[in-house]
């Protein structure tokens, strides 16, 4: 004999567990927005850029994005106040969309006041590590050009002093004059060393037509021989 299939009421059974979970997914892109927003914000960002008191204001802003979510005078999870806790969350996405307009916008202010092209490298990273692949790959298209004009004046320095200064290199007190030499000539590769570690390491930096006309002049590889080559 045949026994009815007992149906279950699924609505009924899993409704406030569906609503609890997407309350719980709403939660968590806060979280990791906030978690995002503060690394990005951080002193790294600080010591690039130099703007401080620039930084401080928009992560208070982010700060502020939580504050109606944190002090809400409802149960998120009552489904009666659904339609205020999105209400919440639009207003916040749109918030969120608003900060990261001026993020992209301090972004490239800060480009254009490039202190080096290793910080700038650096920021660059740190920034591709927490954004969309889209806004990452758009950046990275943007600012290349930038990093590497960047780069390539900072080697031509560091060979100009190289080579107006090989003779008689600025010595220290009391410091014997070829040891000065060796050590003054070392500090020059060290400036950029780093740079040209960083930038291999990124190999599309160097495949963009910028990358691959600074690699033709040879600065790249003359630089790594530098103080090995003509060390007095």
């Amino acid at each position: 004999m045949h026994t009815p299939r007992w149906e279950f009421d699924r609505n009924k059974l899993f409704s406030r567990t569906r609503y609890m979970a997407q309350r719980c997914g709403d939660l968590l892109y806060a979280a990791e927005m906030l978690r995002d927003m503060r690394a990005m914000l951080g002193p790294e960002l600080k010591a690039v850029t130099g703007d401080a008191k620039g930084i401080d204001e928009v992560m208070a802003r982010v700060e502020a994005l939580v504050v109606p979510l944190e002090t809400a005078p409802f149960d998120f999870f009552d489904r009666r106040y659904q339609t205020s806790w999105e209400a919440a969350m639009g207003k916040l996405r749109e918030n969120v969309a608003a900060i990261e307009d001026m993020l992209k916008k301090f972004m490239d202010d800060s480009f254009t006041k490039l202190r080096t092209a290793e910080s700038a490298f650096e920021l660059l990273l740190k920034f591709n590590q927490i954004s969309a692949p889209d806004a990452s790959s758009k950046l990275m298209e943007r600012k290349t050009v930038d990093i590497l004009v960047q780069y390539e004046k900072e080697v031509q320095h560091v060979r100009t002093m190289f080579e107006e200064q090989q003779d008689r290199p600025p010595l220290c007190k009391n410091q014997p004059p070829l040891a000065g030499a060796i050590g003054w000539s070392h500090s020059l590769f060290l400036r950029i060393r780093r740079s040209i570690a960083k930038f291999q390491s990124m190999e599309e930096l160097l495949q963009s037509e910028k990358g691959q006309e600074v690699s033709k002049t040879g600065v790249i590889t003359r630089t790594l021989a530098l103080t090995l080559t003509r060390s007095p």
